[in-house]
């Protein structure tokens, strides 16, 4: 890449008065919720692959990505005002066709939660001009007083660029967050390797994609707590962006709405790679038995349009992470896992709810009910009152059909392999107390107890009020009571009567 010196200038960076304090007051809880940002910002800016790099001290952060770039008049267009966003003044989708996931203008300006400088250098294809602009976040210290101006906006924060030179044919942008801050520092470096012993946890750092879809495949895994915070970090911004599926993420019974969403993450052609680990969905599940249920919907309302799958399984789903409900809107999560399922009563089948995870792709219209922060929506909103409405009556529903295909079908199934085991061991202990009676003698009786015993409903209820000590003893009663050959059938007969009584 071929620079030179060029033009300067310099300029501060400005939001409305009206929104500075939420900019200003940890709008993003995490450091995984400010870079999450920051990727999606290139992802409307049509890349195709994006690649981050923490490690492996994190005392730097950067972002690199193929998309479109921006000029210093669409920087200046946009970050001169923050409030004013100018970023859907082109329509609602990139020249490349995919639909913007940003709305208000705020991915950059997610940095000041992490870092206190932010670098930017980016270049777009066809031009000659290499923006390099520096954004200090010092102004972020001061009083509110102080950095308001008569007009009513409010300094976020200044800058300095300059135009340099570069080749015709690149395009691209760098993001270097510098003097990353003490906790996000700490959060972001602490995976465990062979440099830090000290650290507790599992790490997925320098895994392959394979590798971490087996670990978060792992039974043992019961939550993401479990992983050291560099990786819980990789993960939650994984589940936020618009990346691929795992592969064999699910049950092989995939419907068409399944298969549609694989296909439309296919189909984005968006790679993210996280310290050289490619980021997949990290939904993956295992049942511990094969009693699944996967159950589509698509449905058409007045306020709002959905389309997802409830997949249920026999036990707990874990990791617990993916207990609940996901909303995307534009193929971005809306927050994390929703627990409660939108308000759903929490005494209704409150077991087969935590063997219940649900995903919901819905449309543009419920944008409107999301608040500033992307992680929740306002409950007033009519989309969001539709939604919960419908996804309340569809899980009842599924509750409904986990209890009979699924709970039920296992007891029935758990009842009859306790009573199989059981009439074994019966048998077994009669051949060992009988071992004195001839061959012939032993054949007669264990054809006289398959017939005695096919009286299942009564065999049911013998096993179940008693233990296998206890008709064991039985069996010891009864085999003293009628050792001799000639009294074989008299002794099955009674041994049957005492069971069933």
């Amino acid at each position: 890449m071929a620079v030179q010196n060029g033009t300067e200038f310099e300029g501060q960076v400005t939001v409305a008065s009206r929104i500075v304090d939420t900019l200003s007051s940890g709008l993003y809880h995490a450091p995984s919720a400010c870079l999450k940002e920051l990727i999606n910002n290139s992802y409307d800016a049509d890349a195709k692959t994006v690649r981050v790099y923490v490690k492996p001290d994190a005392d730097r952060i950067v972002i690199e990505d193929d998309g479109v770039g921006f000029s210093r008049k669409e920087f200046q267009s946009h970050f001169d005002r923050v409030s004013e966003s100018h970023k859907r003044d082109s329509g609602q989708t990139t020249s490349g066709g995919r639909k913007k996931i940003g709305k208000i203008g705020i991915g950059f300006i997610a940095s000041n939660e992490l870092c206190e400088t932010l670098e930017i250098y980016t270049t777009k294809k066809g031009s000659s001009d290499l923006l390099c602009i520096v954004m200090n976040f010092d102004e972020m210290k001061k009083p509110i007083e102080q950095r308001r101006s008569k007009d009513g906006t409010v300094v976020k924060a200044d800058y300095t660029g300059r135009i340099e030179k570069a080749e015709k044919d690149e395009q691209y942008t760098q993001l270097h967050l510098l003097r990353v801050r003490g906790e996000a520092r700490n959060i972001l470096a602490s995976a465990r390797s062979a440099a830090n012993p000290e650290k507790q946890g599992l790490t997925l750092y320098g895994l392959l994609t394979s590798d971490v879809r087996d670990a978060l495949a792992d039974p043992k895994l019961k939550s993401w707590q479990q992983f050291d915070l560099y990786s819980k970090t990789m993960l939650e911004i994984a589940l936020n962006i618009p990346v691929q599926y795992h592969e064999d993420w699910l049950t092989k019974k995939r419907g068409k709405q399944i298969q549609k969403f694989e296909k439309w993450c296919e189909t984005t052609r968006f790679s993210v790679f996280y310290d050289n680990t490619e980021l997949r969905k990290p939904v993956v599940f295992r049942p511990p038995t094969d009693r699944v249920l996967v159950e589509e919907f698509d449905f058409k309302g007045k306020a709002v349009s959905a389309s997802g799958y409830f997949y249920v399984q026999h036990g707990t789903i874990t990791p617990r992470e993916l207990q609940g409900l996901l909303i995307r809107i534009r193929g971005a999560a809306v927050g994390d896992y929703d627990p409660s399922f939108l308000g759903f009563s929490a005494t209704e089948a409150s077991l087969l709810q935590r063997w219940v995870s649900c995903e919901v792709w819905a449309d543009d219209k419920l944008e409107d009910a999301m608040n500033i922060d992307r992680r929740t929506l306002r409950e007033v909103h009519p989309a969001y009152v539709e939604l919960r409405s419908v996804i309340h009556k569809r899980l009842r529903a599924v509750l409904k059909a986990a209890r009979s295909k699924i709970y039920e079908a296992g007891s029935t199934e758990k009842k009859e392999t306790r009573t199989k085991n059981a009439e074994a061991s019966l048998k077994q202990a009669i051949v060992e107390h009988v071992s004195q009676i001839s061959p012939s003698t032993e054949k007669t009786v264990a054809k006289m107890w398959d017939e005695l015993s096919k009286d299942k409903g009564a065999m049911v209820r013998a096993m179940k009020s008693r233990s296998i000590p206890e008709i064991y003893q039985i069996v010891v009663e009864v085999a003293e009571e009628t050792l001799s050959a000639s009294d074989a059938r008299k002794f099955i007969r009674k041994l049957t009567e005492k069971l069933i009584d």
